[in-house]
């Protein structure tokens, strides 16, 4: 019973980074464009 659930919360572990993954990579557009209205130069 004990392997099942570690097994299971390493998956829960992988779904988890997956998804913050996910968030980040759609949050870098959004990053650029408001780097790019501020124009530091």
């Amino acid at each position: 019973m004990a392997a099942s659930f570690q097994e299971q919360y390493k998956l829960l572990c992988l779904l988890h980074a997956r998804h913050l993954l996910d968030e980040h990579s759609t949050n870098i557009p959004y990053t650029y464009e408001f780097l790019s209205t501020l124009k530091p130069f």
